[in-house]
């Protein structure tokens, strides 16, 4: 069933020109972000919401610092200023929803929502055994969900007057989501 969930869920996200990587092994997804980060980030730094659950689970931050890439994290005094400088935002999510590709990003102390928002790239690691299949059921998930949950399908789309897409304007521009072959917990 979750197989089936994630190849929906990658349709649905590829639709609104996101892309989902995976299912792939802890280690495997490790590597691919990181090289997705070297990708995206152009040498710029990586933002990593440390307070979220799933970053802190999979210790991204200092898998990436010790790949030698500069590591942005929201206890760093000058976060609001260098977050705009940064080239890509790196969350996990709380759930996956197959039917819309969209990513429940958990914020909160550590994991504020700019790290999604802010950067022109942002990458999401989603457990495969979070996903469910429409928004309903992942908002039935009852108290074990975070009291401020943002749901994220793909970049970021705007229109103008004139009806003239623009794709990154209010958000990140490309979204990428891996898919971690675990149940998360």
């Amino acid at each position: 069933m979750t197989t089936d969930l994630v190849e929906r869920f990658a349709e649905a996200l590829g639709v609104v020109g996101g892309r989902a990587h995976g299912p792939v092994p802890v280690d495997e997804a490790l590597d691919l972000l990181l090289g997705l980060c070297r990708e995206r980030a152009g040498g710029a730094a990586v933002a990593v919401s440390t307070g979220d659950p799933v970053m802190a689970k999979l210790g991204v931050a200092e898998r990436l610092a010790e790949a030698g890439l500069e590591v942005l994290t929201p206890d760093d005094v000058f976060w609001r200023e260098r977050l705009a400088e940064a080239g890509v935002g790196v969350t996990g999510a709380v759930a996956g929803v197959a039917a819309s590709g969209s990513v429940g990003i958990a914020c909160g102390p550590g994991a504020p929502r700019s790290t999604s928002l802010v950067p022109p790239a942002h990458i999401c690691v989603v457990f495969q055994g979070t996903m469910v299949d429409d928004l309903a059921e992942g908002l039935r998930r009852g108290p074990e969900l975070p009291s401020n949950l943002v749901w994220v399908s793909g970049p970021s789309r705007s229109a103008d007057l004139e009806l003239v897409l623009t794709v990154g304007v209010h958000g990140p521009g490309s979204v990428d989501v891996i898919v971690v072959q675990d149940n998360g917990s």
